[in-house]
């Protein structure tokens, strides 16, 4: 009998590499030979070898072997700091970087399919030498993101997923944890089916990720406008627009969608999405929905996610608004505006200096007399360095925002958006105090970051 792969962690969805990706092995014939090993590779999808593992057998019955590969292949999911269209421009900005290009591709391959290989090798004589035509006797696929998801408590299981179906209508497939409005009464298809809402103001650029599948052709916009007329267009997930053209094939397994306000400024013309650009751009809407489906037309049938819906507010607050955005635990990005009171602050300041004597001492002559003046220095700078730090604060906001908030804390990508530029921050609070029953109904949160790039001053 062949080495068998007894359990897997599954061959469809999504696996987190944050978790146990263990196979098991299984030989019945031959391993009891003398130097047998479980031979285990793991290769990428086009076909070349990320490593080989040997095993001898254990188990009950000394025939088994359990394989964790999760350390093995996290180092081959990247994440995305950069538009595929333009990567001198960071993601949140995709819609203007290129013509018609509202799409981006995961060109970095944060989502990644994995074959593995099982077979065995043993001397079929006792100190002899080592057979190896028993190699890739078994194989199967696995495809890997980093989700970090919370499950305390949870028993691993083979083959349990992460919930990830995007193919299914019923499923998020927007690796978002912007919260969800269980109030709404309608959405793009005129269903209930309670969207994943953010707010965004009109000078506001946002990006959503959404995992890739055959059944993802199409990305659909409805824009509700304030007198109550409607706008409607998509735009096809193709190369042409920034997407991946329908493969799933490795660095297309998430595509970015422009989904700000801001991003609809792109070059070019989307025939298909021209009234909806110009609707959003006119400004003069309360919100709009963005849904995935496999057809040009949109209805309960044919979408294949849940609804992102995005809420036009205006901040005119006391305080300059702060937008961070931060990689959460899905491996997208997510976005929030702190428009509550933010302190910036420079601090460990360090000065290189040298000291001089005043004077012309290099000057004087028969005919030129010591002196000074009174601006010259004796003590002089020569470099000054500090670490530019800023304490932001949220408005008073629902418990719902939680798992939103909660990400800044521990995501460790985040980014400062200034007009069109994409600051590196480090957030730098060592404790999240989450809402208890104590302090119910609307609430506030601060974080405090400090720039990845400190320049010197002087």
């Amino acid at each position: 009998m062949a080495v068998t792969i007894n359990s897997e962690p599954g061959s469809s969805g999504l696996r987190s590499c944050l978790r146990p990706l263990v196979f098991t092995l299984r030989e019945d014939t031959n391993q009891a030979q003398d130097k047998f090993r479980f031979v285990f590779d793991v290769l990428d999808a086009d076909g070349t070898r990320i490593a080989r593992l040997k095993y001898a057998p254990t188990g009950s019955n000394n025939d088994s072997a359990a394989i964790d590969i999760a350390r093995i292949v996290e180092p081959q999911l990247k994440t995305q700091a950069y538009d595929s269209t333009q990567i001198t421009s960071g993601v949140a900005f995709i819609g203007t970087q290129g013509s018609a290009k509202i799409l981006g591709k995961d060109e970095v391959k944060s989502i990644r399919k994995f074959t593995v290989q099982a077979g065995s090798e043993y001397a079929s004589v006792a100190g002899g030498p080592i057979d190896t035509t028993s190699l890739n006797q078994a194989n199967t696929t696995v495809t890997v993101w980093r989700e970090a998801l919370f499950r305390d408590g949870a028993q691993y299981t083979t083959g349990s997923s992460t919930g990830y179906v995007a193919s299914t209508a019923s499923s998020t497939a927007w690796h978002t944890l912007a919260p969800i409005d269980t109030g709404v009464t309608s959405d793009i298809t005129g269903e209930s089916l309670n969207p994943i809402i953010n707010e965004v103001r009109q000078e506001d650029y946002h990006v959503v990720a959404i995992g890739n599948d055959a059944a993802c052709d199409y990305i659909h916009f409805k824009v509700f406008n304030t007198d109550g007329s409607t706008a409607t267009g998509y735009v096809p997930q193709t190369a042409t627009y920034g997407g991946g053209g329908g493969s799933m094939a490795d660095g297309k397994r998430r595509i970015f969608v422009g989904a700000g306000p801001a991003n609809f400024g792109y070059a070019g013309t989307i025939g298909t999405l021209s009234t909806v650009q110009a609707a959003i751009q006119a400004g003069t809407y309360t919100h709009y929905d963005i849904v995935a489906a496999n057809s040009t037309t949109i209805n309960s049938t044919n979408k294949r996610s849940k609804v992102v819906r995005m809420i036009k507010v205006d901040h005119c607050g006391r305080y300059d608004v702060q937008r961070l955005m931060y990689r959460n635990r899905l491996g997208g990005w997510d976005f929030f505006n702190f428009a509550g009171k933010s302190v910036e602050t420079f601090r460990d300041i360090k000065r290189q200096s040298f000291e001089r004597d005043r004077g012309n001492y290099d000057a004087i002559n028969a005919t030129t007399n010591f002196t000074y003046y009174g601006y010259e220095r004796g003590k002089t700078d020569t470099r000054v360095d500090a670490i530019r730090e800023t304490r932001v604060t949220t408005e008073p906001i629902r418990d719902t925002f939680l798992n939103t908030i909660r990400d800044v804390a521990l995501s460790n990508d985040v980014y400062l958006l200034d007009g069109t530029k994409q600051i590196p921050v480090n957030v730098t609070d060592s404790s999240f105090v989450t809402r208890t029953s104590e302090n119910d109904g609307f609430f506030r949160y601060s974080f405090t970051f400090e720039r990845a790039n400190n320049p010197r001053l002087a």
